[in-house]
């Protein structure tokens, strides 16, 4: 207990697909920064996400290019096991939305691993990625709910999910 209590021993993880960068995304990251020593990223990428792995890495690092104490792991899963052993953080607490929350609380007790979770409750003004997608030609929706480091990369992430 001790230990975690030392500097550089408090950090945080982060799980997502990011499919696009919403505000909320970059509000709960922004919030890890301030609030742990260190920040991984897992940036979860299926058969379904593998396409826009590099685009999804690169508004994560246009965010948060100024911060030294984030990194970003990639995976292919949301296997706690497998993202930990990439982390070169010292985690002790998982941050994960209402969605993700009772697998990782099960991962977590399953594994017998001493990891704080947090749950990131969604609010009526935090917009989904999928909201995001579905009105992707809708430029002004799009600046609307997502950081302004990633408003470069609009014309690349409407191709990448216009239909």
């Amino acid at each position: 207990m001790l230990i975690k209590k030392l500097p550089g021993n408090n950090g945080a993880l982060i799980i997502g697909k990011f499919r696009v960068l919403t505000n909320a995304h970059y509000k709960m990251i922004k919030d890890a920064l301030k609030n742990y020593d260190t920040v991984s990223i897992a940036l979860v990428s299926n058969r379904i996400t593998k396409a826009t792995k590099d685009l999804r890495r690169q508004m994560l690092e246009m965010s948060f290019q100024n911060e030294p104490n984030l990194e970003i792991v990639e995976t292919i899963s949301g296997n706690l096991a497998t993202i930990l052993n990439k982390c070169r953080y010292n985690i002790n607490n998982i941050i994960v939305g209402t969605d993700r929350f009772q697998d990782f609380k099960n991962q977590i007790k399953k594994l017998n691993l001493d990891l704080n979770i947090k749950e990131i409750k969604r609010t009526n003004d935090d917009i989904s990625a999928t909201k995001v997608i579905q009105n992707i030609n809708d430029k002004e929706y799009f600046y609307n709910n997502t950081p302004k480091s990633i408003h470069p990369l609009y014309n690349e992430i409407k191709n990448a999910y216009s239909k």
